[in-house]
């Protein structure tokens, strides 16, 4: 029979402390989220717990065996977990990776995030979840000129297939590197004017801040192995005070650490 552990697990990028720059870049956007109408409403994340999911390592347990509670939802499989190897994955498919956000104009079209354009998915506020999400995408570095990469897809989808791991968005190619910075839940009743009034200012808070992105120079942070780890949690926000930090290069090297974090039930 399959059961869910208390405790579950993400591999997450960027989770803790941030460079400077990248704390500047996120006040901007929280400035002008906290400055409109809608700003009294805002709950934004501390900066330590802004972070990307890469892969959700969330599980069913069936005695001692680990498994894929996205690809057992998504399709019926109860597949097990296999962690040997991924790690060298991460490696592989991040190496010289960096993370464009912002600076993308509305006529661009070079490539598409779930059938729409880089300005309008760079960033969102979830009609249903009130989430308020920041997006960005994977570029090479050094090679003389900007230019985008599937890789972190990439990555997903061999997770998936030789690992047994699947992303929560896999049926979409998804290739897309976003972190939720905070909330901004529709406190009116569905039916309600306010409601609909609400929605509207969303809409208009939506537009300003892809203006700003798009206006801004991009901000390209790099993604290296360092910066990845293995989240232990029981609140999905992931509240830093509340999480265990297992760092990824760590983890590596103690392969009996990672099995048994995962046959906790």
């Amino acid at each position: 029979m399959l059961s869910k552990p208390r405790v579950q697990y993400t591999i997450a990028a960027f989770y803790g402390q941030k460079p400077q720059e990248f704390v500047s870049f996120l006040d901007g956007i929280r400035e002008i989220i906290s400055n409109h109408p809608l700003g009294r409403h805002f709950q934004p994340y501390a900066n330590d717990q802004v972070h990307t999911t890469l892969m959700g390592l969330e599980r069913l347990m069936d005695r001692n065996h680990s498994i894929n509670l996205n690809r057992y939802e998504a399709t019926g499989e109860a597949c097990e977990m296999r962690l040997e190897g991924c790690v060298d994955l991460f490696e592989s498919f991040l190496d010289g990776v960096r993370i464009r956000l912002g600076g993308f104009n509305p006529a661009y079209d070079q490539f598409l995030s779930w059938e729409a354009r880089p300005y309008q998915r760079s960033f969102g506020i979830h009609a249903s979840t009130g989430k308020v999400v920041l997006n960005g995408w994977p570029v090479l570095e050094g090679t003389g000129s900007v230019s985008f990469t599937d890789g972190v897809w990439q990555l997903r989808k061999n997770l998936h297939d030789k690992h047994n791991l699947r992303h929560k968005y896999h049926q979409y190619e998804d290739n897309d590197v976003f972190m939720v910075v905070g909330d901004l839940p529709n406190p009116h009743h569905q039916d309600t004017e306010d409601h609909q009034v609400f929605n509207l200012q969303r809409k208009e808070l939506e537009d300003d801040v892809r203006t700003f992105l798009s206006t801004s120079r991009p901000y390209y942070l790099k993604l290296s192995i360092e910066d990845i780890a293995v989240i232990g949690y029981q609140d999905p926000v992931l509240p830093p005070h509340e999480t265990q930090v297992y760092p990824l290069n760590r983890l590596r090297t103690n392969l009996p650490q990672m099995r048994s974090l995962f046959s906790e039930k």
